[in-house]
């Protein structure tokens, strides 16, 4: 598995939740897996997002993809600063 935890610092007076809903449902992603958002109670203009797909290759066609590069400018004009973004292999993972 292959995935990637982006952090985005939204502008001061821009609601990330309202921004992340008005997105809408996403067309199925091949080799995609899960996504989870997280907002950290420390600072609200923060969102994390974790997202894990069954490959590197999967998720190199996912941000290769013209809709995810549209999708990634529409959000910039809203951000306080560039994103945080860290990718690699996931190499362990556990639930109960």
């Amino acid at each position: 598995m292959y995935g990637t935890v982006t952090h985005l610092r939204f502008q001061a007076g821009v609601d990330p939740i309202r921004v992340l809903q008005s997105q809408g449902e996403a067309p199925p992603i091949p080799g995609f897996l899960f996504q989870y958002i997280y907002r950290p109670e420390a600072d609200p203009q923060v969102v994390i997002l974790v997202a894990g797909f069954e490959s590197k290759a999967a998720y190199e066609a996912y941000t290769a993809h013209a809709d995810r590069s549209a999708q990634t400018e529409s959000y910039r004009a809203l951000l306080a600063d560039n994103p945080e973004v860290t990718s690699g292999e996931i190499i362990g993972a556990s639930s109960s």
